[in-house]
């Protein structure tokens, strides 16, 4: 997608002597007007759902506060949240304090959000030597069979209070956080964002783990009592496995909140990935992952504000043909809005974040006669975003891929329609996803209909090009769909997804549940089509004038 009309303006210094670009519009410009107001919008307030914002895994020095500012929300007037990572607890004292001081400055004259990448949140239970030289009774870190405390942290781990006083020390031991308490105390929103990857034993490997020794704690405790293989078995370690992992990660997340009484109200501490409930498996699926209970085996929702589920083009979505969010995206990130009820500390914020592994993911899909490309990938994070209306998009590229790499492959523009054109905006605020008989759905076994509402996990439309059944990897999806709709019958009205990732098509009747079926196009980048009931489907421009 090209890039829009910008405008240049010369720097001026502002009020306390930085220098930053200013918009033609001042502060009031729209899209800092719409940063400022869909942040803090509830989830499913009077205007109905917020509006999208873009925003990216920072690195300093791939992205830069000048490029953040300057580049990204003055010249091409992007729907963005500004930056920086916040120090992990090994990394304290490494802050360049002028850079914060900078960003900190900017977001007050703003009133903008704030904005904190954290890194490496509990991978310091089994890396940071004064728990390594704790004895068993205190060691917060995985301990085998051997002997060995392993590079893990533990959901059984026998002191809980290691876990709230670690997070108040994440805190208090940070010179940038309190700064910016202290000198913006005021924020609207602070998003402290962990990257969420410290490893830790999981429950299916308590006992018979893929390699290395049982967990010690456990074996003690439940050796031979629940065979993982069964449904009451499995439920009964998801919950063990659960209630440890609401324990250390609830107390830690606690010792942080204490720390930050400033913003007791405007805090949002939110995890990569977390928690993503799996609504069926394929045919042979061994565990029924996870367990009689949802918050057993996706605990997340009880101690996180929000999650960032992963829609990575190179795996998660395994589209060579379209297959991928044909089925990974319907069936594991479909319908979390209806999940939102579960999170009981505040309106949570759910986002995705976006990754694109350009270089890899190219040679990847070679491989399998397909091309990968900028339209190829956004028109696949689309379908995804008007199946979930995500509040914030993250963008996540290879650390080592120069901000050349990166460019080309940054969504923003996927989203830019939904703030500027009407009729998109008004499906985004107030919607209903459009989905067919789950039945149909080719994840049909170990369901849990009786944790999980089944009836809304299979969002993606039936197609006249699909290839029969039964579901398998190796068949190709040509044309994949997705709707919404407002109303009720007979003046029903319908705003529907289009992507063909392999080459445009036209004529595919894409059938809508409870309507009929209707005739549509679509483009490797995606086309938006509206439909009013008893009337032909209207192909939606983009980017009206």
């Amino acid at each position: 997608m090209a890039d829009r009309d910008t405008t240049a303006t010369p720097y001026k210094l502002s009020a306390d002597g930085l220098v930053y670009f200013r918009h033609p519009g001042g502060n009031g410009a729209k899209n800092l007007v719409a940063v400022r107001k869909e942040s803090v919008l509830p989830n499913d307030g009077p205007e109905g759902r917020p509006l999208p914002l873009y925003t990216l895994w920072f690195g300093i020095h791939t992205f830069p506060l000048k490029y953040q500012f300057d580049e990204l929300l003055v010249r091409r007037q992007w729907y963005f949240l500004p930056g920086l990572e916040a120090r992990s607890w090994d990394d304290k004292g490494q802050y360049s304090i002028g850079t914060y001081r900078d960003y900190i400055t900017r977001c007050k004259e703003l009133q903008f959000p704030l904005h904190f990448l954290g890194l490496n949140w509990l991978g310091e239970f089994y890396t940071n030597p004064m728990y390594q030289a704790m004895d068993a009774s205190r060691n917060p870190a995985d301990l085998d069979t051997n002997g060995q405390f392993t590079n893990q942290w533990d959901t059984l781990m026998p002191d809980l209070t290691i876990p709230t006083e670690a997070g108040e020390r994440y805190v208090t031991a940070d010179p940038m956080l309190n700064y910016a308490m202290a000198e913006y105390p005021d924020a609207p929103r602070v998003f402290l964002i962990s990257n969420n990857e410290a490893h830790v034993r999981y429950w299916s490997s308590y006992e018979y783990p893929d390699s290395g020794a049982p967990s010690k704690r456990f074996m003690d405790q439940y050796a031979g009592l629940y065979d993982r293989n069964t449904l009451e078995g499995e439920t009964a370690l998801t919950e063990l496995w659960g209630t440890g992992y609401i324990n250390v990660v609830g107390n830690y997340l606690d010792g942080i909140r204490s720390q930050m009484p400033a913003w007791s109200d405007s805090l949002y501490l939110l995890p990569y990935q977390g928690s993503i409930p799996y609504y069926g498996r394929w045919g042979g699926w061994t565990f029924y992952w996870a367990g009689n209970t949802l918050w057993g085996a996706e605990p997340g929702f009880k101690v996180w504000d929000g999650i960032s589920p992963d829609t990575m083009s190179h795996y998660v979505f395994n589209d060579f043909s379209g297959m991928g969010q044909a089925f990974h995206t319907g069936n594991d990130n479909a319908c979390h809005e209806s999940l939102a009820a579960n999170y009981g500390r505040k309106d949570p914020i759910y986002g995705v974040t976006v990754s694109a592994y350009p270089d890899a993911t190219i040679a990847r899909y070679a491989a399998y006669g397909e091309t990968f490309t900028p339209a190829r990938h956004f028109g696949m994070v689309r379908l995804n975003l008007w199946i979930n209306r995500p509040r914030i998009i993250w963008d996540y590229f290879d650390h080592d891929l120069p901000l050349s790499g990166s460019e080309p492959w940054m969504c923003h523009d996927v989203l830019v329609p939904i703030h500027e054109n009407e009729l998109l905006t008004k499906f985004w605020r107030s919607s209903t996803l459009c989905v067919r008989d789950a039945s149909e759905h080719p994840y049909n076994e170990k369901l849990r209909p009786h944790v999980l509402d089944e009836t809304n996990r299979y969002p993606n439309l039936a197609c006249s090009t699909d290839p029969p059944p039964p579901f398998d990897y190796d068949k190709r999806y040509p044309f994949v769909a997705v709707a919404r709709v407002r109303g009720t019958a007979p003046n029903r009205e319908w705003l529907i997804v289009t992507h063909a990732p392999s080459g445009p098509l036209s004529g595919v009747e894409v059938t809508l549940h409870d309507y009929g079926v209707v005739t549509l196009s679509g483009t490797v980048a995606g086309e938006y089509w509206y439909l009013t009931e008893g009337n032909a489907p209207a192909e939606v421009a983009e980017w009206p004038r």
